[in-house]
């Protein structure tokens, strides 16, 4: 709760001249992180990164979690839904992540769906064009514009598009008839 906005990078570099015991931080891939984090290696100050990696950085070790048993997880909360005859399941995802995760996690909703033999699921994905929430808001404007109808359940895998799909159920009056399973918390969401 500082009163400046720091990015990742100008904190972990805060820490490193605090001459801090350790750095717990989420990874990602913003500018100068892998070399904030080898700087910190030089001063014997192990860096751990929690939830996503810094690839190619000097971290002491990674803790996460297992982006197939997520993926299961939320195809298991797909299943819990309530309705009878085909139901179809959109997963969002971001065309421009770099790493495998993503598929991982859509194998993961893909083999739980497989494995529910009362309802039959077609799961198919949506690539989100952009980083940003404005990527995120068009890419949901045209699923609920488009002519083939909305989905019933409505898979976010990241921040941007949860909150963009929980503003568009309400503008769009889908409330009740589209079921979001999002990620992360805020506010918004």
């Amino acid at each position: 709760n500082l009163p400046i906005k720091y990015s990742k990078k100008d904190l972990v570099n805060i820490a490193i001249d605090a001459s801090v015991d350790a750095i717990i931080l989420e990874g990602d891939d913003s500018e100068g992180l892998v070399e904030e984090i080898a700087r910190a290696k030089e001063k014997n100050i192990p860096v751990i990164t929690v939830l996503s990696d810094v690839a190619n950085s000097a971290r002491e070790c990674y803790v996460g979690i297992n982006r197939y048993d997520l993926g299961q997880t939320i195809g298991k909360q797909v299943t819990k839904k309530q309705k009878s005859g085909e139901i179809n399941v959109c997963v969002l995802m971001n065309r421009n992540e770099a790493n495998t995760n993503q598929n991982i996690i859509y194998s993961g909703i893909g083999q739980a769906l497989s494995k529910n033999a009362k309802e039959s699921y077609n799961i198919y994905t949506m690539a989100i064009e952009d980083n940003g929430t404005f990527g995120a808001e068009e890419t949901i404007r045209d699923i609920f514009l488009s002519e083939e109808g909305v989905p019933d359940v409505l898979i976010c895998l990241d921040k941007h598009s949860t909150t963009s799909a929980c503003q568009a159920i309400v503008d769009y009056n889908r409330v009740g008839e589209v079921e979001i399973i999002g990620c992360y918390s805020s506010s918004a969401i």
